[in-house]
């Protein structure tokens, strides 16, 4: 077996190695609201030919991955998968990624109701191109035993250490730091921009701590959390509750008769957890699905899911197939998914590291 580890510094250049194994360790941290990415460390691991590799029309022998994998300092927020069979019903090369939820006023509520409105995201995340290439036929897949997220806990003492001064609240900060992982996601885009009909264009999404289903829609507090309300509108008849996000009809929605109280806060308040306000109208669920609501639903894999060679994962793990000797474009990103139910408080702050390590799944497809 052979092995090689390469270290990539921000200047550094590499040439094309020997690997069957692609292993990524990204050390995330968060700066105030910003995001970067240290020295990014890729080991190479195997017995069988597949290379890191160049986009198809650059000519240089070497590789800068300063240009090809550096994540540049940007606003870091939550965003969200939302509204995603638009972009993938097109066949687009790049993933989109949405933003979930605004601080909002009545002025413009409607841009963050309605698919059709909600802002596209720009930056907060990771998503860079990467190339492989194989002299063999193999398909390449997510190694779920190597492949971890973990919070720097270390790194967020220190930091909870200096947002405050009072032992409880520091407590309660270094908890949403050290919890940042469960909301990370991880996705792959196989664009397949080789072939005219697109038979191997598939995207995954996997969210390592997956434990419930993550619906992209519902009500929220986003204005000032002392408030512990959801936020409502009002019309001429009656007050309702705003009701975010991705689903497919704002006329399915059902709405109760107006409370006669205030509902009982049951834990932290939070932009997933507040009072339903008294004399408001708050969506039916269960009664607007019976009458057609259909809600937008995160389609991820557990990390046993998407790798194809355990039960869980055979069927529809992620599967990126290397024809011999020509190269694969593929698309990794990771983004905080904003409609996780754990990405409340200070989570988005919080430091952690990320080792992504692939493999060969199949031989000789």
């Amino acid at each position: 077996m052979k092995k090689q580890r390469l270290v990539i510094a921000s200047i550094g250049l590499i040439s094309a190695a020997l690997i069957a194994g692609i292993s990524i360790s990204v050390a995330w941290y968060a700066s105030g609201d910003l995001l970067g990415v240290n020295p990014i460390v890729i080991s190479f691991v195997g017995d069988k030919t597949i290379y890191a590799a160049l986009p198809p029309d650059n000519p240089e022998e070497e590789i800068n991955y300063q240009t090809t994998l550096d994540f540049e300092d940007k606003n870091y927020r939550p965003v969200s998968s939302m509204f995603s069979q638009e972009w993938l019903g097109n066949y687009a090369n790049k993933p989109v990624f949405r933003t979930g939820y605004h601080q909002v006023s009545h002025d413009n509520i409607d841009s963050y109701t309605r698919g059709e409105k909600i802002t596209l995201d720009e930056d907060g995340y990771f998503s860079k191109e990467l190339y492989i290439f194989s002299e063999y036929n193999v398909v390449v897949t997510l190694d779920a035993e190597k492949t971890s997220f973990l919070p720097d806990e270390k790194a967020n003492k220190e930091k909870a250490n200096l947002m405050s001064s009072d032992a409880s609240k520091r407590e309660e900060i270094l908890t949403d730091l050290n919890n940042v992982t469960q909301s990370i996601r991880m996705s792959v885009l196989i664009p397949d921009e080789e072939n005219e009909n697109h038979e191997d264009y598939q995207y995954y999404i996997v969210d390592p701590y997956k434990n419930e289903e993550t619906y992209l829609c519902g009500p929220l507090d986003t204005m000032d959390p002392d408030i512990e309300y959801y936020d409502c509108y009002y019309t001429e008849d009656d007050t309702r509750e705003y009701f975010f996000g991705e689903y497919n009809d704002e006329s399915k929605l059902v709405y109760s008769d107006p409370l006669i109280n205030d509902s009982v806060l049951v834990g932290r308040v939070d932009k997933f957890n507040a009072k339903h306000r008294k004399e408001s109208r708050i969506v039916d669920i269960e009664a607007s699905e019976a009458n057609g609501l259909v809600r937008g639903k995160e389609n991820s894999l557990t990390l046993k899911e998407a790798d194809i060679s355990t039960d869980e994962g055979y069927n529809d793990g992620i599967r990126i197939k290397l024809k011999a000797f020509e190269k694969k474009k593929i698309v990794l990103s990771m983004y905080l998914e904003g409609w996780d139910k754990d990405n409340i408080g200070y989570t988005e702050k919080g430091q952690f590291t990320a080792n992504i390590q692939f493999k060969i799944g199949e031989e000789n497809f």
